[in-house]
């Protein structure tokens, strides 16, 4: 029986044996806009429209297009991808960050609504790591105790982010020791008397630990690692003691607390490059058309 890939419906496209058909398919639009390949009957004069050719691995055959066909075909591949993208279902966490980040040391509050595909972040490092980028290893940090720590850095001079490891082990035990932010860098001092406190709300934690939503800011229990995400969670970092807390309305942090944050869209690698492949495939169809 020929299969016209156009007929298929959408979820056995996004089968695996779905995504089969419409692998070959597009090596046979390839091979009839490149001229070459291994499917001669398909681009070979002659070949009446309609008539089957064999696929690669000689099963299933298929028909041969008409040219003004293989447009429309391209286009609702690249429908079907925008249409798999837009299924996917969306959270969003947000960050919020207080310390004397101001002129003289004064109090200043940065905060940031973080988009990303379900299960892209899940932990609080993934979080930060979302508005700084990715911890690279950079040399050590000494503390007044004795213990030297691997440190691990992100960002750059305006902002960035430092953390170390107390495993000693590719920041398996990461405490955060210094945020930069509108240039100028807060740092723990050696001795440990003002830190880097975390409080969350919502979600929860590897360690059993759970926080209410709804609830004021907690100090969390886990470290970034251990902590788990949700949709609607919130994170914090105040600079203090570890009495410290957050001042201001973020004491019972909601949405509308972080009206005017920095939104941040985790990008989506696999559909970004599915995407400028469709579209690549049509720009060649364009230039190539028959």
């Amino acid at each position: 029986m020929k299969k016209h890939l156009g007929a298929l419906p959408l979820g056995a496209l996004l089968a695996p044996s779905g995504l089969l058909h419409a692998a070959d398919f597009a090596d046979q639009v390839v091979s009839y806009v490149q001229g070459s390949g291994s499917n001669a009957s398909f681009k070979t004069p002659g070949v009446a429209l309609g008539a089957p050719v064999s696929g690669k691995d000689g099963s299933t055959p298929y028909s041969v297009v008409h040219p003004a066909s293989l447009k429309k075909h391209l286009f609702s591949l690249a429908l079907l991808v925008l249409a798999s993208l837009a299924r996917v279902q969306a959270d969003t966490s947000y960050l919020l960050i207080q310390g004397p980040f101001g002129s003289g040391g004064a109090e200043q509050t940065f905060k940031w609504q973080v988009n990303y595909r379900t299960g892209q972040l899940t932990t609080g490092l993934d979080l930060l790591s979302a508005v700084f980028g990715s911890p690279s290893h950079s040399g050590s940090f000494n503390d007044d105790f004795g213990g030297t720590y691997d440190q691990w850095v992100a960002g750059n001079g305006t902002q960035g982010m430092s953390l170390i490891d107390f495993n000693n082990n590719n920041l398996s035990a990461p405490f955060t020791i210094s945020f930069t932010l509108a240039s100028k860098t807060v740092v723990m001092p050696p001795d440990y008397s003002l830190t880097w406190s975390y409080y969350v709300a919502g979600g929860g934690s590897n360690l059993g630990n759970g926080y209410d939503n709804a609830g004021n800011w907690t100090f969390s229990q886990d470290g970034s690692l251990a902590r788990t995400l949700v949709d609607g969670s919130f994170d914090s970092w105040v600079f203090g003691d570890f009495t410290a807390a957050i001042d201001g309305a973020g004491n019972t942090p909601t949405t509308s607390n972080f009206s005017g944050a920095t939104v941040i869209n985790v990008p989506e690698p696999t559909g970004a490059a599915m995407l400028v492949f469709g579209a690549g495939g049509l720009a060649l169809f364009r230039r190539r058309r028959v």
